[in-house]
């Protein structure tokens, strides 16, 4: 493989090792140039390998490049793959929690309607409920005004009895 990199002028340090990056040339250049004069190179490539299997070999590590690469990329694949799993199990259970918690905010909200139009009719009651005792408020205060009222009608009634006693008194007094 050295004998045709160097024959094509291409050290190994140049050559792309990824298969993405090698460039297509075309068929001419990939052959050996025979020419009658260079016997001797005709001699040492037959020596070595024939041109054909010299290729077949070019080929064939450049698949084997290209299949570590591609096995490579498969694992990390695999990983992100493996990963990607993961995390949809993960969203899955975190989504299995948030519709339990749904639902139990959908039951709590039912229970709050429920309660709400409970205590409108305990507050309609109450309202009615506060109207009575505001008007027995009223007719307890009218009874008390008029107890009140009665009341200082006795007193003054009484303080005039009283005077009224008292002058009697001091009438029969000075009489006797």
């Amino acid at each position: 493989m050295k004998a045709y990199l160097r024959y094509e002028g291409i050290s190994k340090q140049q050559y792309p090792q990824s298969p993405l990056q090698v460039e297509p040339k075309p068929l001419f250049t990939m052959m050996p140039r025979r020419k009658t004069a260079q016997v001797p190179f005709r001699r040492s490539l037959h020596q070595n390998k024939s041109p054909t299997n010299f290729d077949r070999q070019f080929v064939v590590e450049e698949l084997r490049l290209a299949n570590a690469s591609l096995q490579e990329v498969n694992k990390e694949l695999q990983q992100l793959n493996e990963s990607l799993h993961e995390q949809v199990q993960k969203l899955q259970e975190s989504n299995k929690a948030l519709q339990i918690q749904i639902n139990q905010m959908t039951i709590q909200i039912d229970d709050l309607k429920i309660n709400n139009r409970h205590l409108r009719s305990q507050d309609s009651s109450i309202h009615f409920q506060s109207k009575a005792f505001d008007q027995r408020f009223k007719v307890i205060e009218i009874q008390d005004y008029k107890i009140k009222i009665i009341i200082s009608c006795i007193y003054s009634c009484n303080q005039k009895s009283q005077m009224t006693n008292q002058n009697k008194k001091e009438l029969q007094k000075p009489n006797q």
